[in-house]
């Protein structure tokens, strides 16, 4: 047997290798492409979002088992379906031009979907633009935000009611950075202290300082870690603050929250009240004291002109001092009782004030005392007209003490000269009247009593009593008062009594 070993037998044999190594490369791609599919659709319906293929038109080219679950429409339905169909009415206005500005551009937008049943949720959708198949598509991918949007809604309900809560709050409330700058702050403080203080320091804001204030309680929280309470004063009045640290996740203290109480109104009460209860103290020792020793005094006079007389039959003018002595102490323990009646008055409110002439005031008390028993007072005085001032009847009062107590605690001839002229202190016109005597004087150390004196805070006797009626009636006229040497550096020769009260045109 031969074998045909011609070239054209060569060629056929050639053509034969080649078709069939063509035919098995054509199986190899077949097959991967096949295996590229499988792979293509595993990752596609793995996703868990939904995810489609969709024409220009909106015609749902393909889908994944998850956008199956999602609307409740069958693998087959979907893609017989436009995407505009799976959208609420409202959201299927927006489509127009969309799908054509995603294809070109890319977007990242939120819509509400319609599922089979009717019932809707809401997406939020990344599509672009991609050729499948030689012809221009979206691919899409969907997620279902329905739990993101209600824990959002939920957030935010919870940030209004605290947010309500810390504008409600009728204490004032501030949130402070570590640098003492405020973060933020509720309606009260704001309406204490004014809009804009976000961003600037606390303490000149609240206290107009240019530094921290001392045992700040905001600093001691930081530093302690814990809550702080102290008692301030700010620019407008008394204030309870608690300072609370707020600390992060690393445990630091990034700042703090002063919760503040206006107190100011329980201060003033407290002090009212303890003002009132040492009056009642004073009203009481007063009476028990004082006027007791007085009807002592007086009793122990009356006792010994009695036993003279029992004795003697009669009272010689030797003798007539103890009836002049009895009959003092009785008018110190009325002008007592008086003097105790006019402050319960004035503290009342009882007396009206009024414009009043300091001259005609002056006259009166002159008058009142030119007749001394016993002795011989001289006082000087010119009456001065024009002087006028805002009072009420109780300025007589101050006056007739100045003069009577330089009366009463001198013996022998008494010059006492009364002045009265203009003052002019920081633009303001005042009433200055002087009332000086040439009496035995007040050292430097009684001066500096007599100027502490207060009703409230001191056991009064004779004298002082009736200068703590003077400063008590005087600081009511916005007047002032003090005492000082007739001749200067020496209180033996006399001491000068120094009224001023504002001017006031009638």
């Amino acid at each position: 047997m031969s074998l045909d070993n011609s070239p054209a037998r060569q060629s056929d044999a050639c053509k034969a290798k080649e078709q069939l190594l063509a035919e098995q490369r054509q199986g190899a791609q077949a097959l991967v492409k096949t295996a590229d599919a499988d792979k293509y659709h595993f990752l596609f319906d793995s996703i868990q979002d939904i995810a489609y293929f969709l024409r220009l038109d909106g015609s749902i080219i393909e889908v994944n088992d998850a956008a199956v679950r999602a609307y409740g429409y069958s693998r087959d339905e979907l893609p017989s379906m436009n995407i505009a169909m799976l959208r609420t009415d409202e959201e299927r206005k927006k489509l127009p031009g969309m799908l054509e500005r995603c294809y070109k551009y890319g977007c990242v937008y939120q819509t509400v979907h319609r599922r089979k049943d009717g019932s809707t949720f809401p997406l939020e959708v990344n599509s672009r633009g991609i050729i499948l198949d030689g012809e221009k598509a979206i691919v899409g991918i969907a997620r279902d935000i329905t739990e993101r949007q209600r824990a959002a809604d939920s957030l935010r309900k919870s940030q209004a009611l605290l947010n309500n809560i810390f504008n409600c709050i009728q204490d004032g409330l501030t949130v402070l950075d570590i640098d003492l700058n405020v973060v933020r702050h509720n309606p009260t403080i704001e309406k204490w202290h004014g809009r804009d203080l976000v961003g600037k320091k606390c303490y000149r804001l609240f206290h107009g300082r240019n530094e921290p204030c001392e045992n700040c309680p905001s600093i001691r929280a930081v530093r302690e870690k814990s809550m702080q309470r102290e008692v301030v004063h700010d620019l407008i009045g008394w204030k309870e603050l608690y300072a609370y640290p707020l600390v992060n996740d690393d445990g630091d203290v990034a700042g703090t929250v002063e919760q503040v109480r206006d107190i100011t109104d329980r201060i003033q009460a407290d002090s009212i009240l303890r003002n009132a209860m040492a009056e009642s103290e004073l009203y009481v020792d007063l009476m028990g004291h004082d006027i007791n020793n007085m009807n002592q005094i007086t009793l122990g006079f009356m006792e010994l002109a009695r036993n003279i007389i029992e004795y003697e039959g009669k009272l010689t003018s030797d003798n007539l001092y103890l009836l002049d002595k009895a009959m003092d102490s009785i008018k110190n323990s009325s002008l007592l009782i008086d003097n105790v009646r006019k402050i319960q008055r004035e503290k009342r409110g009882l007396y009206e004030p009024r414009i009043m002439d300091v001259s005609t005031v002056l006259s009166d008390v002159v008058e009142q005392h030119l007749d001394t028993p016993g002795r011989r007072v001289r006082i000087d005085f010119t009456p001065v007209k024009g002087f006028t001032v805002k009072a009420n009847d109780l300025l007589k009062d101050v006056f007739i003490n100045l003069v009577g107590n330089a009366i009463k605690h001198s013996t022998g001839d008494l010059t006492i000269n009364i002045s009265l002229y203009r003052v002019v202190k920081a633009g303001k016109e005042y009433v200055g009247v002087s009332v000086e005597d040439n009496g035995p004087g007040i050292t430097d150390q009684m001066k500096q009593t007599l100027l502490e004196l207060d009703l409230t805070h001191t056991k009064s006797r004779g004298k002082g009593f009736g200068l703590c009626l003077i400063k008590m009636l005087l600081e009511d006229f916005n007047g002032e008062f003090w005492v000082e040497d007739r001749v200067n550096g020496d209180f033996s020769k006399g001491a000068r009594f120094v009224v001023t009260l504002p001017i006031a045109n009638r």
